[in-house]
This record gives structure tokens, C-alpha cells and sequence, in this order.
């Protein structure tokens, strides 16, 4: 499984892309507890739908960029 080297706030870490992409959706789960209609938590849901799409793909991106050694 390959790993992507990210800085952190406790300095450099290692992470697969799903630690990655685990990473960013955990950002959002405080958005999670302003929902209180269905459509809200519709809302919600897309969110994280397309959070997970986009931090899978920057991991992509990142990790290539890391074996190309850029």
C-alpha cells in the first residue's frame, strides 16, 4: 500500500489515501450537527460524497508528484 507524506501541525506523517481521505472528512462531521431537515442532512451527505471524491484525487495527485520527486 503506498503512503503520501503530508506535514502536520507534529511534523511530517505518513498516510495511505484512505488515512488521507479519512483525514479530510473528519473536517466536516462538525457541519453535520447544524442539519435538523432532511434536506440538510441530503445536503450533508453530498458534502462528504464529494469531499471523499476530492481528497482521493489530490492524494493522486500529491502521491504522483512524490514519485516523480517533485
Amino acid at each position: 500500500m503506498e503512503k503520501l507524506k503530508v506535514e502536520t501541525h507534529f511534523g511530517e506523517k505518513e498516510l495511505t489515501r484512505e488515512e488521507y481521505v479519512k483525514r479530510w472528512i473528519e473536517h466536516t462531521y462538525d457541519l453535520g450537527h447544524l442539519c435538523d431537515k432532511r434536506e440538510d442532512f441530503t445536503w450533508y451527505g453530498d458534502l462528504q460524497t464529494r469531499v471523499k471524491e476530492m481528497a482521493g484525487a489530490q492524494f493522486d495527485r500529491n502521491l504522483a508528484r512524490q514519485k516523480a520527486g517533485k
